[in-house]
């Protein structure tokens, strides 16, 4: 994907964010729940976040500099993955979704913008239970249970999608490498 198309695909991701703002502010005002009111005056925080990342990341495009957020890249744009899209088998999840606007077709935790295979990975490398895991992401046993699931019946799709994301970097020059310091 050439620069500007990829320039073109954020500016439609800033209305779609725009969008969502607009939507979690109507909710607000009509909602008489307290409870209600704070978690979308915290997911407004958040489009407001993601809104100011994608907005330098567009100016990072315009300078042709790389765009690091803390070392820790997310990157939004849309590549057509290979047939992975068969690899997945069951259609009604409970606690997860697809996220259209996004390049990835690996499925998200519901109402958030976490992946399925960060918490799987997160709980293979530290070695917990799929309990000690819905405890520390304060998820329900059942939410990670389909997470395994999922993830285990799919990981062809997330090994070419973490290519994928290292090819985008490394054309960009971005090293996934940690740096070493003498000391």
């Amino acid at each position: 994907m050439s620069d500007e198309n990829f320039k073109k695909y954020l500016k439609e991701a800033l209305k779609i964010w725009d969008e969502r703002i607009r939507e979690y502010e109507k909710e607000r005002n009509l909602s008489a729940n307290v409870t209600e009111k704070f978690k979308l005056k915290q997911r407004i925080e958040d489009c407001l976040k993601e809104i100011n990342r994608i907005e330098a990341q567009i100016n990072s495009l315009e300078e042709k500099q790389p765009f690091q957020e803390n070392n820790n890249l997310k990157i939004l744009f849309r590549k057509e993955l290979t047939n992975n899209d068969k690899k997945i088998k069951k259609t009604q999840w409970q606690y997860l979704e697809s996220r259209p606007q996004s390049w990835r077709k690996q499925l998200y935790i519901k109402e958030t913008r976490i992946r399925a295979s960060v918490i799987y990975s997160d709980m293979k490398v530290n070695q917990e239970t799929p309990e000690e895991t819905a405890d520390n992401w304060d998820l329900p046993l059942a939410a990670i249970e389909e997470i395994i699931e999922y993830c285990e019946n799919n990981q062809e799709l997330l090994k070419q999608e973490a290519r994928e994301e290292g090819n985008y970097l490394e054309e960009r020059g971005i090293s996934l490498e940690p740096k070493t310091t003498n000391g």
